[in-house]
């Protein structure tokens, strides 16, 4: 079973992932959950911490009863990769599409490509970040597939999000500080898509196992938008 886990985003995570999903053998199974207050999900009714996102996924995960899982994630989608894959049975692989390092989350490094990229981002207004997005989507998924990309996303986005507040955000920062020695076990295979200015970073991360692979692809956090058939061949041999 291949479990697929977005970013901090209001992308409906089946939707995110299309691309690769499709370019995967009919006979594995496909879970891609969305997190409460993101995608289809529902908005909660109160506060909750980061842990108790982390046990109810591994729960869904448990559920399936798979022989063998593997996690697909993307950004803080690493975040909760960890912790989940030292909960679960038969955890067997892990592709991580620029995951959310506790480095960036806390120290974020200095060097020239991200200062050039954080100025980038910086200087862009939502709009455009949203715009650059929809070009990169529409040239890269099916036209159905990005009409319900965005369909989905701006029907999150136009929800209450008073739970999308300021102090769930610091729990968030509390939360992941609590996970800083969590690693994957050594024997567990990796690959990491990302740029090249990032290679470095990965290659300290808490995401090098014995078995870590690190692809540098693309000039975008997005990347796997841009490249769904080498993530699902790296996923491929996994299997």
């Amino acid at each position: 079973m291949i479990v697929f886990l977005s970013g901090a985003s209001g992308f409906d995570t089946f939707d995110n992932f299309v691309p690769i999903i499709t370019r995967l053998p009919k006979n594995v199974g496909i879970l891609a959950i969305d997190y409460l207050n993101s995608g289809l999900s529902s908005l909660t009714k109160k506060v909750y911490v980061l842990e108790e996102d982390i046990t109810n996924l591994a729960a869904i995960i448990e559920k399936q009863t798979a022989k063998k899982v593997i996690i697909v994630a993307h950004s803080m989608g690493g975040i909760l990769a960890l912790p989940i894959a030292n909960r679960i049975k038969n955890f067997n692989g892990f592709i991580g599409i620029e995951p959310t390092t506790r480095e960036i989350f806390f120290n974020p490094p200095q060097e020239k490509g991200y200062v050039e990229q954080a100025k980038k981002f910086k200087n862009m207004t939502e709009e455009q970040l949203i715009t650059n997005m929809q070009r990169q989507t529409k040239k890269n998924f099916s036209k159905e597939q990005n009409k319900l990309l965005w369909k989905h996303y701006y029907q999150d986005d136009q929800r209450d999000s008073e739970s999308k507040s300021a102090q769930q955000q610091e729990e968030l920062i509390q939360s992941v500080s609590k996970y800083e020695k969590i690693r994957f076990s050594q024997e567990i295979p990796v690959t990491i898509f990302t740029q090249k200015f990032r290679k470095e970073e990965y290659e300290r991360s808490e995401y090098t196992t014995d078995k870590t692979k690190i692809i540098c692809v693309g000039d975008n956090h997005y990347l796997f938008w841009d490249f769904p058939e080498q993530v699902a061949a790296e996923i491929i041999k996994l299997i």
